[in-house]
């Protein structure tokens, strides 16, 4: 069954804007939201760039049925992999049944912030994704946990705040190698619209078979298709990038 939901796009809107947003396509029938979770926007004219957990808290408490994700989170640099288990869960408390956590390798736009180099490497990117959606199901298993690895920690960790029913991990794939990783290691799919039925494909054939599918297209309207062109042009340009650009 196809279900239609509605982007919350932080870079373009403020905290108390999304909620209402959120409250507003709930009443209007959309099955879901999906939030981006950045530090910077995309471009400065979007103008905005909020913490995207604090507004999940919000939207959790304006609406009461439509389901809640994020996209995407990337557990690989700005966040450590058990800070975004310990959200997750969080989130899935004020939501039971209806939040889930999309995650990705990110972009050097913002995960640079820190200081910490950003891999060029997508395979390097891939096996720090791998790693950290260890670490998070781990933690959600409950109980004091550590954990050493190539790339991330745990010292004593616990997440005491664990809800009934833990949300799922909705992995984002680009192409063909992040999609076989998303079959392997996810429990759903978010794809952002470049080659949705190569990646799908690679997906189920990975272990995704039987799945859920997201794809996340973005779209303009204006009075006339010039004009609708024109404002694509001043508030999306990014979507004209190919392959890894972004």
């Amino acid at each position: 069954m196809v279900e239609i939901g509605y982007k919350l796009f932080t870079e373009s809107h403020g905290a108390p804007e999304l909620v209402k947003n959120a409250r507003l396509a709930e009443d209007a029938g959309f099955s879901f939201l999906s939030i981006s979770d950045h530090y910077l926007p995309w471009i400065s004219n979007h103008g905005r760039a909020g913490f995207a957990w604090c507004t999940i808290g919000g939207v959790s408490q304006a609406t009461s049925r439509v389901k809640v994700t994020t996209g995407v989170t990337c557990p690989l640099i700005r966040y450590h992999p058990a800070i975004i288990a310990q959200a997750a869960a969080t989130a899935a408390t004020m939501m039971p049944g209806r939040f889930e956590i999309g995650l990705g390798t990110g972009e050097s736009l913002n995960e640079h912030i820190v200081g910490d180099v950003f891999p060029t490497s997508e395979p390097v990117r891939l096996d720090m994704l791998r790693e950290a959606v260890s670490i998070i199901r781990l933690l959600w298993k409950g109980g004091m946990q550590d954990y050493s690895g190539m790339y991330y920690t745990l010292d004593n960790a616990q997440i005491y705040e664990l809800p009934e029913q833990l949300p799922q991990i909705r992995i984002s794939a680009e192409g063909p190698m992040s999609a076989e990783v998303a079959g392997e290691i996810g429990d759903a799919l978010i794809h952002f619209e470049q080659k949705p039925e190569e990646v799908i494909q690679t997906f189920r054939a990975s272990g995704g078979e039987g799945k859920s599918c997201m794809i996340e297209t973005t779209v303009c309207y204006g009075r006339s298709v010039d004009e609708a062109k024109r404002t694509a042009y001043g508030w999306f340009p990014m979507a004209a990038n190919k392959g890894g650009l972004n």
